[in-house]
């Protein structure tokens, strides 16, 4: 159990803002100041067997993310001492979830985009090759049926990948780029997935309409993640983007069927 002389630690996150922040439990009850969102107006909340489990796997997660018996495929031989510390890291990761840092966000963005310029590309030249060409010169009468034909063709890609992202976003909390770099949106709570609303409606439709009506609100919605790993679109949306792709709760960890096993991992790495 991870404790100080003070008492055990355990972490939980502000009813306000959903940042992540530690406490010990000599410290239940007493005021804080959120310094995230920097509300005064909280309480400690009680340490209870899931935020103390939660604290062990933020430290448990440190000391595993800086090993080489952590990563790499030498971590995944069955039975190795290696494999088992990585699968307990992995575990931790994804049942308590821990907020993707900008960088990864970044990369998965990147990737996203990346898909969306393959999308569009493979449509044009789709239209171009299969689709009948509208008039291009201003001589040729217009036709109309060829160039809805024509432009439906180039979007149709692009479209399909959309909705698919939009729906794999709203039921897991991924696109291609999150699944790739592990990570996932959830809700502000860290936990289950953002839904429609919350992760589509709102975190990218109307996210995107305020980023083209409302100057300086794309830089605003980048620079907010500097803040607390959350950027003003999560805020809108009240979701959040944690590392690991597995969607569930915590139910194997309240039960206390790994805490015991996490200190004496953590302490032979």
């Amino acid at each position: 159990m991870f404790a100080t002389a003070e008492g055990v630690v355990f972490q939980f996150r502000c009813s306000r803002c959903y940042s992540a922040l530690a406490a010990t439990s000599d410290r239940v009850g007493h005021p804080y100041v959120c310094p995230a969102c920097g509300d005064d107006r909280q309480v400690v909340p009680e340490a209870t067997d899931a935020r103390i489990a939660a604290a062990q796997a933020s430290q448990a997660w440190e000391v595993g993310r800086q090993s080489p018996c952590a990563a790499g495929p030498r971590a995944e031989g069955s039975g190795s001492p290696g494999g088992e510390i990585a699968a307990t890291y992995r575990q931790f990761r994804d049942e308590f979830g821990i907020t993707a840092s900008p960088l990864v966000r970044l990369v998965a963005k990147i990737v996203d985009n990346v898909c969306l310029a393959a999308a569009a590309a493979a449509g044009v030249i789709a239209a171009v090759l299969f689709a009948p060409s509208p008039p291009i010169h201003s001589y040729q009468p217009p036709d109309p049926v060829a160039t809805v034909i024509f432009l439906a063709v180039a979007a149709l890609p692009t479209l399909a990948l959309l909705i698919g992202q939009w729906a794999w976003t709203a039921n897991e909390g991924k696109t291609i780029g999150k699944k790739l770099l592990g990570i996932r949106v959830a809700n502000q709570r860290g936990e289950g997935t953002p839904g429609f609303v919350s992760g589509v409606l709102l975190r990218s439709w109307i996210n995107f309409v305020l980023g083209s009506v409302v100057p300086f609100y794309s830089a605003a919605d980048v620079a907010f993640i500097f803040r607390d790993n959350r950027c003003l679109h999560d805020r809108l949306a009240g979701t959040i983007v944690l590392e690991g792709n597995v969607l569930r709760g915590a139910s194997s960890i309240r039960q206390g069927s790994c805490r015991e096993n996490l200190t004496a991992e953590a302490r032979s790495v």
